[in-house]
């Protein structure tokens, strides 16, 4: 019997955002429909004008981790796939620079 595993919250998100995190799947491999089946929240992926997913997509764990930090920043946003990864990717960034910088 498989454990439901949480989901991720954004360190710089805020809570209604971290609430809209979609729910992880078991740790094999999944569809995209069956992620949508389990938590409605992944659709927002089927529903990108970008076409870059279908339902039938195999999604490994790991790009599951990845997409559940997308998908927030793309219903809260209401932009598309490829602009929410460079909102993130921006974040990141800030947060790496802002680690590397020495303290004064």
């Amino acid at each position: 019997m498989a454990s439901a595993v949480p989901s991720l919250r954004l360190p710089s998100a805020s809570s209604a955002d971290a609430e809209m995190s979609p729910r992880l799947g078991a740790m094999t491999p999944r569809s995209l429909y069956e992620l949508v089946k389990d938590d409605d929240a992944w659709a927002v992926l089927l529903n990108d004008p970008s076409t870059c997913f279908s339902k039938g997509d195999i999604i490994n764990y790991r790009y599951q981790q990845y997409l559940a930090e997308v998908v927030p920043l793309m219903a809260s946003q209401r932009c598309s796939f490829k602009r929410a990864v460079e909102i993130l990717a921006a974040g990141r960034g800030r947060a790496a620079t802002q680690d590397a910088e020495p303290s004064k």
